[in-house]
């Protein structure tokens, strides 16, 4: 194969910062390395989006970027033992947590079941979105 040309675009606003070393040429095989860099400019945390533009002889391709706040277990309330007491056999019992989100913005959930194997368990619903400042 033939080298390529790359230019890389960076990001548009001032929250994404891009490091990279330009090689110039790119021959096949090879790979351009860019580390992104994100700050956030505001005391409010929300969404943020931009994108990488590359363009090259044969085209452009268009890499988006995205950051959010995230929330750790403690934040959204859940505790870190739930005791159902003593169950009978073949008995159910059943416990809810209430998601609370302490941030100013929306954010969805997706929970993930590792380590359960079997239908001893059943833990819904296993995605949602809880509103800025809300429960769910």
């Amino acid at each position: 194969g033939k080298p390529a040309r790359m230019t890389i675009h960076a990001p548009s606003t001032p929250h994404f910062k891009l490091k990279l070393r330009k090689r110039g040429l790119v021959m096949p095989g090879m790979a351009e390395e860019v580390l992104v860099l994100f700050t956030a400019s505001d005391s409010e945390p929300r969404h943020y989006h931009d994108q990488i533009r590359v363009q090259t002889e044969t085209g452009e391709l268009l890499i988006p970027l995205a950051a959010f706040p995230t929330a750790s277990p403690t934040d959204l309330g859940i505790p870190s033992l739930i005791d159902l007491g003593p169950v009978t056999l073949g008995s159910h019992v059943s416990h809810s947590v209430p998601l609370q989100s302490p941030a100013s913005v929306g954010f969805e959930i997706s929970i993930l079941r590792r380590g359960f194997v079997g239908t001893e368990l059943n833990v819904e619903p296993l995605t949602g979105t809880i509103s800025a400042g809300g429960t769910a």
